[in-house]
């Protein structure tokens, strides 16, 4: 079969792509002098070249993005750094993207990948949720957003009328419950896990809260939430609120038989494979993690798509693993231009925002409302989970409230609760903002709209665990 030729597009914007991925790395990882500059022009190239193809949504968030940073430099102290600093997080974002794509190539196509979403698939509603939600989960640790594309990929090319036996409610129903399962099993990670950024940011907000008095109850929080969804979702415990059970479902629940753990184990070995790499390449070479991950994936990306190719031989193996990634590279990294382009934006809307925002204003705003502990803390984490539907993310409405309340005890909370309002609303946020990076992601890969999943779907999980977040702040009250 003939390969059509790339665009001119197409090539200068991945030649770009992977620019910004190798001067990123040079960047962190050398401290190469003048790579960071080399990155944001490479991105802004990218960028240049696949604008006419955005969304007209994407191009007003990438201007206003563009004339708030424009702002910030121009009125603001050391406003150019600032803008510096977020578009060297988009750069990042941009070459973390492309790192990722490797393994996503090679899954598009692993006969391994197929074999453990039939497998998953075909399992009831509790059980596939449950162990969808705790593998995204515990996944995301070491691999970030890249989860979301490795298992939301499975799901989606496993989901098929076929293996429904034709009936289009069944593949939804599926589709609803592993894409459920998948965001709510990432987007809880960062409330306790040590690597990730959402911590971190928290612990750096909130004076007098040390990590080893924060973690056991940010690791009971989420427990409570990754056991809602499977309430909703896998149990269906008020199946008005989970799209209810097709009968096709139903009828076969009894003859499904047991869960065929053999593929399941492979790709746990390979996914360990994955984190013992980059947990093994930041350890001896002293970088940090998404460092580790932009080195380690490309790497174990194209080995996996050589081992695919392995019965032709090794010099075939490899020589067809080249050809198709020349071939691909030109198809797979244009196609991040949505992604890169509201993540970037958020990034640097959000720095914008949070340069012009004064803390003794905000902190101001917040004495003068007068609430009580209980009552603030529920309007603090509503506050940002609003914030975040513009598609600057939780980490701006937590460091423009966090720099605001430098003493929690003023406003009569406890460090406790204040950081525990913080990662859940990280949390909720999440799951329920339309143009932040989870559901852009998973919007992409599954072909839902980002409304429809953000509030019909997890709507009901949104409402009841903003209550549950509140119950707990009563309870640390």
């Amino acid at each position: 079969m003939i390969q059509p030729k790339p665009t001119a597009d197409a090539v200068v914007s991945t030649l770009a792509l992977g620019v910004v991925a190798v001067a990123t790395l040079a960047k962190h990882v050398v401290g190469a002098p003048g790579a960071g500059i080399v990155a944001e022009g490479a991105l802004a190239l990218y960028l240049a070249a696949e604008a006419p193809k955005l969304p007209p949504l994407c191009k007003i968030m990438v201007t206003v993005a563009l004339a708030l940073a424009a702002l910030v430099a121009a009125r603001t102290p050391d406003g150019a750094a600032t803008m510096g600093a977020a578009f060297g997080r988009a750069t990042q974002v941009a070459a973390l993207l492309a790192a990722l794509g490797f393994i996503n190539e090679a899954a598009r196509t692993s006969p391994l990948i197929r074999r453990c979403g039939a497998a998953l698939i075909e399992q009831p509603s509790q059980r596939r949720y449950l162990i969808m939600t705790l593998g995204a989960h515990l996944f995301a640790l070491v691999l970030g957003v890249g989860v979301l594309t490795l298992l939301g990929g499975m799901v989606m090319r496993s989901n098929t009328a076929a293996s429904a036996r034709g009936d289009a409610g069944l593949v939804r129903q599926r589709l609803r419950e592993l894409s459920m399962g998948l965001m709510r099993g990432f987007c809880t990670m960062p409330m306790w896990s040590p690597l990730s950024i959402g911590l971190a940011v928290v612990l750096a907000v909130v004076p007098g809260v040390s990590w080893d008095r924060l973690v056991p109850v940010a690791a009971a929080v989420t427990a409570s939430f990754l056991a809602l969804g499977w309430l909703l979702d896998g149990v269906k415990l008020v199946p008005a609120f989970s799209g209810g059970v097709p009968p096709r479902e139903e009828e076969r629940r009894e003859q499904v038989g047991p869960l065929d753990w053999r593929p399941m184990a492979r790709f746990a070995a390979l996914a360990l494979v994955i984190v013992g790499g980059t947990l093994a390449v930041t350890t001896l070479s002293g970088i940090a993690l998404n460092e580790g991950v932009m080195v380690t994936t490309p790497v174990i990306g194209v080995g996996w798509l050589i081992a695919q190719y392995a019965r032709c031989g090794l010099s075939n193996a490899v020589g067809f693993t080249l050809e198709r990634l020349r071939r691909r590279l030109f198809a797979m990294f244009p196609n991040y231009r949505i992604e890169i382009c509201l993540i970037g934006a958020g990034a640097i809307m959000g720095s914008a925002l949070g340069a012009l925002a004064p803390p003794d204003l905000v902190r101001g705003a917040i004495q003068g409302v007068g609430l009580s502990p209980i009552p603030l803390a529920a309007a603090l984490l509503l506050f940002i989970m609003v914030s975040a539907q513009a598609g600057m993310g939780a980490v701006v409405g937590v460091t423009i409230l966090g720099s605001a309340i430098p003493d929690p005890a003023a406003l009569h909370l406890t460090p406790l609760m204040l950081a525990v309002t913080f990662l859940c609303a990280w949390a909720l946020s999440s799951g329920s903002a339309v143009y932040g990076t989870t559901l852009v992601i998973l919007s992409r890969l599954t072909e839902q709209p980002g409304g429809a999943m953000a509030f019909r779907w997890n709507g009901a999980f949104t409402v009841l665990g903003y209550l549950l977040s509140v119950a707990w702040l009563l309870a640390l009250a």
